[in-house]
């Protein structure tokens, strides 16, 4: 009996199991017992795995969106190569300033720009996901050293092939990626740079070469490591500035206006000089010296102190307009030309026209350009016709005739440039 019972219950469970399996099979439109469950999970898998990668993706892209601001000069950079800069590119560098157009970036501009930049990066890695679709919108927020990314779109997982019988999909798994990540380098550093770049042009406004001038703020500060020459610039009135800090490499451009050099055109940076001025010394400026016969005013007493002023001077001009040398001798002109003087080359010296250099230095006959300071009216383009101060790093100018000339007095120093006319 007991074996006949238990034949009958084996029999009846075989019998519910079938029947619970064909209802299953019947609701599931032949699912396997568990598939369904199984794709959930595996839909589950996949939509963790889309967040992972979203994860690297974005922390990849905002690390690599800040070195790419920096390399920009705190611009975007298109597919031309060409930054966002209003005042253009140069050979790949933003330029900050174009002559009198400036284009320095502000805090603002780089966050923007910063955003922009990490938004193309992001895109350009999530479109290489095939195993979901990520949106790449977000909404961006930069506060301090963190910047937050609020998606617009949900990552979306459907199962693999749609239930033919039922006409859709079985069902949809979603998921959402935000992000908060710290920002490894400080945006406020390029109104850091933006103050050392105009330094620069400040300090060498009105030079031909500004990668000459520019030189002396190579080097360390407190913050950066600046190389106002990192990579050669064609032109010579621009320069490519690479400055450094925690390991991240700031890339920008200036182009500083430059003097009028006519047809004329710097090629090289000669070097700074001490400057002094000289003159030539008129007789009527030494009333008690009224001997007019040469030889006799070198020897005549009253006269030692116009005697005196054209020995330290070259020459001097006599009361009747002759040219008298520093060797008492009257300079032979039977043709008149030379009406202040005579140089070593040979030439009527001209005021703000003639310098004397040692010829070791500047070669004699040279065209050089001078710059003494901002807007100094005795900056221009000089010819090395005199070789006075030898063995001296020293420029003389010619100031022209009289005392009255001399005034007002040069700058101390003066630094000097070859010109190509």
């Amino acid at each position: 009996m007991t074996t006949m019972v238990t034949f009958i219950g084996i029999a009846a469970l075989i019998y519910i199991l079938w029947s619970e399996s064909a209802q299953h099979q019947e609701i599931s439109k032949g699912k396997n017992i568990g598939e369904r469950q199984l794709e959930l999970m595996s839909a589950y898998t996949r939509s963790e795995k889309a967040l992972h990668y979203a994860d690297q993706a974005t922390n990849t892209a905002l690390e690599d969106a800040r070195e790419e601001l920096a390399k920009n000069g705190g611009y975007t950079k298109n597919a031309d190569a060409k930054t966002s800069s209003p005042c253009g590119t140069y050979e790949g560098f933003a330029l900050w300033q174009n002559k009198n157009h400036e284009c320095y970036p502000d805090t603002g501009t780089t966050k923007k720009n910063y955003i922009a930049t990490a938004e193309k990066l992001i895109r350009s890695h999530y479109s290489s996901y095939k195993d979901a679709t990520i949106p790449p919108e977000y909404t961006y927020k930069i506060e301090e050293h963190l910047i937050t990314g609020t998606a617009q779109g949900t990552i979306t997982i459907k199962n693999a092939e749609p239930d033919k019988e039922i006409g859709q999909d079985y069902y949809t798994y979603t998921a959402t990626h935000n992000f908060r990540h710290k920002i490894n380098s400080d945006l406020e550093i390029y109104r850091e740079l933006a103050e050392k770049a105009k330094e620069i042009i400040k300090a060498c406004k009105g030079e031909p070469i500004l990668e000459s001038c520019s030189a002396k703020f190579n080097g360390k500060t407190e913050t950066l490591t600046i190389n106002t020459a990192c990579e050669k610039a064609a032109d010579k009135n621009t320069i490519k500035i690479c400055a450094e800090k925690n390991g991240i490499t700031y890339r920008f451009a200036l182009k500083a206006e430059t003097p009028n050099l006519g047809a004329c055109e710097a090629t090289s940076y000669i070097g700074e000089f001490k400057t002094t001025s000289y003159y030539t010394p008129r007789q009527d400026e030494f009333p008690e010296c009224t001997e007019t016969e040469p030889g006799k005013i070198w020897t005549e007493p009253s006269c030692q102190d116009f005697v005196k002023e054209t020995t330290i001077q070259g020459s001097s001009m006599l009361t009747d307009g002759r040219i008298l040398r520093n060797t008492g001798k009257l300079i032979e002109d039977p043709e008149g030309k030379y009406t202040r003087g005579i140089t070593a080359t040979g030439t009527n010296p001209t005021a703000k026209k003639t310098a004397a250099a040692d010829p070791a230095r500047i070669k004699p006959g040279s065209t050089i350009y001078l710059t003494f300071e901002e807007n100094n009216q005795n900056n221009g383009i000089y010819t090395a016709e005199d070789t006075r101060a030898t063995n001296e790093n020293r420029i003389e100018i010619y100031r022209g005739e009289g005392k009255q000339s001399l005034t007002p007095a040069l700058p101390e120093t003066a630094k000097a440039y070859l010109l190509k006319c």
